[in-house]
């Protein structure tokens, strides 16, 4: 606890003593990335304890699979009204509540005794996140139109670092503290972080009025595009929820090695987004998708019939470094795939994206369920090929 009231303290220092050449609005950007990296942490904290939930419910892989489905249900059900209370109160003003409030959620999933009080915490943590996604999006791009040059990339690359450093830390602690004090300590680094950082975001009425524009229809090549990125987000979460699960009921992984898998996800992840911008100026954006998309299902493959757990380990990890190409190419091409409105494009891509996200734990529960969640993994492999098939659509990104 202590290192987290000086990490705390630290940050807070180094904001209030800022250089003079550092205008507000630096000081700003830094705070928004405080918000993204708050989000990798939330991400991280989750995802290592997922094989422990499960184990500690004692359900079926059907019932949990939509367990993890509540959680985007949530998500879902909490961008609905987002919108408005931006609009209300600012995107400033909502970020602080919500990441403070989603950061208070996270002992509530260690600690839920049965299986609808834990359906319950995480459909509300899963709401909660879904706001904060929202309002720091929103407050990114009104950073970077003040900045006059772009910076949301990065906030998204810090995530992936986020993840990659907190999931690093739970490996080392999952086995010397418990699962409440584990959660408790994230909750007090999360909301220590937002409520520092929220007092240097942009003032709570640069944003008000600015989101209650109606939805218009997308066109067909936003729509081909979003369901590209509906599949490549259903590869990730799969990943993610389910590659923990298979190292411990195939090789009874220790759940310190699940966690080091989460770790090596996200550093895989935090490379290839680093470095995307470079590899699509270099090859092209069709190719890099195809190349990632065929590489992806070549892993996962791999990954499944591995005879030991380090080596399934090594190749669950390294499709972080292929799936994490194919999303941000994805979204650049939705930006460009509507002509009247860019930012419209790739809101309608993001949306099928997230549908993806969340779906793709619960798709492979079901295949599970009703097969072996060996046959589940090996399918959402299949779907790599899809993308790869469709991969020339992404050309427009480069126009």
């Amino acid at each position: 606890m202590y290192g987290t009231a000086i990490l705390i303290t630290e940050f807070a220092a180094l904001v209030a003593l800022t250089p003079p050449f550092v205008t507000p609005l630096h000081q700003t950007r830094w705070a928004v990335a405080a918000f993204f990296f708050v989000f990798g942490v939330f991400i991280a904290t989750w995802v290592p304890h997922i094989p422990l939930a499960k184990e500690r419910l004692d359900v079926s892989p059907a019932w949990f699979g939509a367990a993890l489905l509540c959680m985007g249900g949530g998500g879902i059900v909490g961008m609905i009204p987002v919108g408005v209370l931006i609009n209300r109160f600012g995107s400033a003003r909502v970020l602080i509540w919500t990441a403070s409030l989603a950061s208070a959620c996270l002992p509530l999933l260690a600690l839920a005794p049965t299986y609808w009080a834990f359906v319950a915490a995480l459909s509300t943590f899963g709401a909660l996140a879904g706001m904060t996604d929202v309002a720091m999006n929103a407050h990114g791009m009104e950073v970077e139109k003040r900045m006059g040059r772009a910076v949301l990339s990065g906030f998204h690359g810090l995530f992936s670092v986020a993840g990659l450093l907190a999931a690093g830390v739970a490996s080392l602690l999952i086995e010397r503290i418990s699962e409440p004090e584990r959660m408790a300590l994230s909750t007090l680094l999360c909301m220590g972080l937002a409520l520092v950082a929220g007092r240097f975001l942009l003032p709570a009425d640069v944003d008000r009025g600015t989101t209650n524009k109606p939805l218009a229809v997308p066109n067909r090549a936003t729509v081909g595009l979003g369901l590209l990125a509906l599949i490549a987000l259903l590869i990730e979460g799969a990943v993610l929820d389910w590659a923990g699960i298979h190292l411990r009921t195939t090789f009874a992984a220790e759940a310190s090695l699940t966690s080091l898998l989460v770790s090596a996800f996200f550093g895989c992840m935090a490379v290839s987004r680093l470095s995307g911008d470079v590899l699509r100026t270099r090859l092209g954006s069709a190719r890099v998708l195809r190349h990632s998309a065929w590489l992806t299902a070549l892993c996962l493959a791999l990954a499944l019939v591995s005879p030991s757990a380090p080596m399934a380990l090594v190749f669950f990890a390294l499709c972080g470094l292929t799936v994490g190409l194919m999303a941000p190419v994805l979204f650049a091409a939705g930006g460009k795939a509507d002509l009247e409105h860019a930012g419209r494009g790739m809101a309608a891509v993001v949306s099928l994206g997230y549908v993806g996200l969340i779906a793709g734990p619960a798709f492979v529960g079901f295949v599970a369920q009703a097969t072996t969640l060996a046959i589940g993994l090996a399918a959402v492999a299949g779907l790599g090929l899809v993308i790869w098939a469709f991969a020339g659509a992404a050309r427009i990104a480069d126009q």
